[in-house]
Order: C-alpha cells, then sequence, then structure tokens
C-alpha cells in the first residue's frame, strides 16, 4: 500500500524484502517524501508539525490513519496508552524539508477532500466528473484540478470513502454502500445517473 501511494510501479512482482527497501526509500528520500507531503490534507500536516515539534497533544486516528497508511509514523503501546512516533530517519528527513511550501496544495487537497465528503454525506455517490464540475463552482480560481482529483489520496484515509470503476467511470461513494446489502441500491443509482 506504501508503494502504491507513493506511485511505485509493478509492485505485485516484487519480493517482500525489495518492496521494505523501495518503500524505506521513499520515506527517507526528501524528493519522495515532498511527492507524499503534496497528497496530504490540513489536518495531516499540522500533525507532522506536532510531532517534529515534540508537542504533545489528543490525536484522532482519523487524523494520523492517511500518514500511517504512508508510513509515515508509526504507533506503539505502553502501559495501555497508545503513542505516535517516527523514525529518526524520516523525522531527519523531513527535518530538511521546507514543509511551508507545500501550504498552496494541501490547502488545495484540503478543499477537494471536504468538499467531497460533504457530497457524499448528501448523496452517498459522486461520479469523478461531478466532483470536478462541484469543484470548478466554487473554487474556480484554483488550479491542478485534475492532478489533485486522484482516487488513492482520498480513499486512504480513515473514513467511508471508496472508488469504484463502473463503464470506464469512476465513482467515489460511501463505503456502506459497497456492501452486499446494497449493492443493487448503488447499481440502481449509477445506472440512474448514466
Amino acid at each position: 500500500k506504501i508503494c502504491k501511494l507513493f506511485k511505485q510501479k509493478n509492485t505485485s512482482n516484487k519480493k517482500k524484502d525489495t518492496l521494505i527497501e523501495e518503500a524505506y526509500y521513499c520515506l527517507t528520500n526528501e524528493k519522495t517524501l515532498s511527492i507524499a507531503i503534496s497528497t496530504m490534507i490540513d489536518k495531516e500536516i499540522e500533525l507532522i508539525k506536532t510531532i517534529i515539534n515534540n508537542k504533545n497533544n489528543i490525536i484522532y486516528k482519523e487524523d494520523y490513519y492517511y500518514l500511517y497508511n504512508l508510513g509515515i509514523i508509526s504507533i506503539y503501546e505502553k502501559d495501555n496508552n497508545k503513542y505516535i512516533t517516527i523514525t529518526n530517519d524520516i523525522y531527519n528527513t523531513i527535518k530538511n524539508i521546507n514543509l511551508d511550501k507545500f501550504n498552496t496544495i494541501i490547502e488545495e487537497n484540503s478543499k477537494i477532500y471536504y468538499l467531497l465528503k460533504s457530497m457524499l454525506e448528501l448523496y452517498g455517490i459522486i461520479s469523478l466528473e461531478d466532483l470536478e464540475q462541484e469543484y470548478i463552482k466554487y473554487y474556480s480560481n484554483s488550479n491542478n484540478k485534475k492532478d489533485l482529483i486522484n482516487p488513492v489520496y482520498y480513499t486512504s484515509r480513515l473514513d467511508r470513502i471508496e472508488s469504484i470503476k463502473i463503464k470506464n467511470k469512476i465513482y467515489y461513494v460511501n463505503r456502506i454502500l459497497t456492501t452486499e446489502y446494497f449493492e443493487d441500491i448503488l447499481f440502481n443509482i449509477i445506472n440512474n445517473h448514466n
């Protein structure tokens, strides 16, 4: 999963040791870690800054889940308390990156993410095209909207967003609709949408 988020290709054919080495490289290389940072939303970059500055706060799972999936942070338990940590190698790499240079793209990512979440709460399902149209309507002065709307980035967080592809169209759905019980409803919604 880490390799997929870092846009690594042909991961299914590689040995586990090779994948671990590639993931480690991605996490400790400024260029590839910068790519990962450019996919974050506001609460995730704030968490990175909190960890780097050694601030102790209550942190919610939804705030760190994406960073955990990327392999940037780790979780450990001690005395019945859970702690978030970051390895020295990743810490040192992040310290060398100017996180402020990502402010604009993180703001764009956050706009898309919160728009997508709101639309899914309202409709339960939305096509990629509909998301793009709504994004343009509300944020017409934003740039690179196509590059930012990547299903992998928004479905790797701890919420109920999932992407599915039907008839060469990408849809974002509330994950509950992908269960067997709601499958017929989901496909009726999609067929009526087309």
